[in-house]
């Protein structure tokens, strides 16, 4: 495994970028993939969380919260080059690129506006 620069309770920093079989490579027309039976238990998982968790409003709503379920959303269960499984050491998905749009990144930054006004 190569050095890394700092591990916390939810996240790793890596000196580069490990390349693995990403989440779209199970949906590549060309030559799709059978994704790990842990996908399907992560799909799973993160649906039931968001069923219990995320609503309508969360869609819009600019609460941090919010954002935060909505990039898990888009980074998690929509194919993605820079989500992958590492199943050699951590037997985890890895988000190796969150997917936030602009809109959520000025969704944040009000809420740290209001916070701090």
């Amino acid at each position: 495994m190569p050095q890394l620069l700092e591990v916390g309770t939810d996240y790793i920093i890596r000196p580069f970028y490990s390349y693995h079989v990403s989440t779209r490579r199970y949906f590549d027309p060309d030559e799709p993939l059978e994704p790990y039976a842990a996908y399907y238990e992560m799909i799973r998982a993160f649906s039931e969380e968001m069923t219990n968790e995320f609503s309508q409003e969360d869609i819009t709503d600019p609460d941090k919260q919010s954002i935060i379920k909505r990039v898990l959303r888009k980074s998690l269960i929509q194919p993605r080059g820079k989500t992958f499984f590492e199943g050699r050491h951590l037997n985890k998905y890895i988000i190796g690129e969150p997917a936030i749009s602009i809109e959520d990144l000025e969704k944040w930054k009000i809420r740290d506006q209001e916070y701090f006004s």
